[in-house]
């Protein structure tokens, strides 16, 4: 059983990757200031228009990088704001969750807030499902086994929460929602199906602590970033090992 179906990804991804490999090479960098402590996540919005960033300072900042005057501040959470998720079928949709317990969607073409959903713990990471209809949260548990709780936004009612008998650092669903990734302290990534939440495979991917997944959006890749200064990228088509990064200068 595979998580990606589409038989032309890998010679795609190849093609993509060169592309903005040579993009890159030529690109220059701007410094922003606008958050008073650390920021702990930033994203893009669908359309590459709008910059999401959150922070330790409890705000979150919506910039517009080709017209800053409109870029504005979300102000409501009251700890700090560990994570940012896009909604995948709405650019102007985001999702944002706290330490204060509270997981917050906004309008950020109106600034506005249209729902709070509190939850059972501390939030430190958090993602969104392909099709837009389910947030799935990291609950942090002081005795280091956490919970991860989906929940249902068109309801807003959490219809399955796990626990994990490990420090859960990220999550990510792959871009065909059929399956569901959760790396541990530990250095592994547990891989279930969705929306049956079994447990499909476990891949000893790092020998520290993984705290970032990202999914290619072509559906080739997964790259996992870790505490033992390598980043390792996947196939998700063999779940198997295909390199790995140690030198980002």
């Amino acid at each position: 059983m595979s998580w990606i179906e589409d038989e032309e990804i890998d010679e795609a991804t190849k093609d993509e990757v060169e592309k903005w490999k040579k993009k890159f090479s030529k690109s220059t960098h701007k410094e922003y200031c606008g958050h008073k402590k650390k920021v702990q996540s930033c994203k893009w919005n669908g359309t590459g228009e709008l910059l999401a960033t959150t922070s330790m300072d409890t705000i979150v900042k919506i910039w517009h990088p080709l017209d800053r005057k409109n870029d504005i501040e979300l102000k409501g959470h009251t700890g700090y704001v560990e994570q940012c998720r896009w909604n995948p079928t709405n650019t102007n949709e985001l999702a944002t969750c706290s330490r204060d317990k509270n997981i917050k969607m906004w309008d950020v073409k109106t600034g506005k807030l249209i729902h709070t959903q509190t939850t059972n713990g501390e939030n430190i990471n958090m993602d969104w499902s392909p099709d837009g209809s389910t947030i799935a949260v990291v609950l942090a548990n002081k005795n280091k086994e956490d919970q991860v709780s989906w929940i249902d936004i068109r309801q807003w009612k959490s219809f399955r929460t796990l626990k994990f008998p490990f420090v859960t650092n990220a999550i990510r669903w792959n871009y065909n929602g059929n399956f569901f990734a959760v790396s541990s302290g530990s250095g592994s990534i547990h891989i279930l199906k969705y929306p049956t939440l079994e447990n499909f495979r476990e891949l000893g991917a790092h020998t520290g602590s993984i705290y970032c997944l990202e999914m290619d959006p072509l559906g080739g890749l997964m790259a996992a970033g870790s505490a033992d200064s390598l980043v390792s990228i996947w196939c998700q088509r063999e779940l198997a090992c295909i390199r790995t990064i140690n030198n980002f200068e």
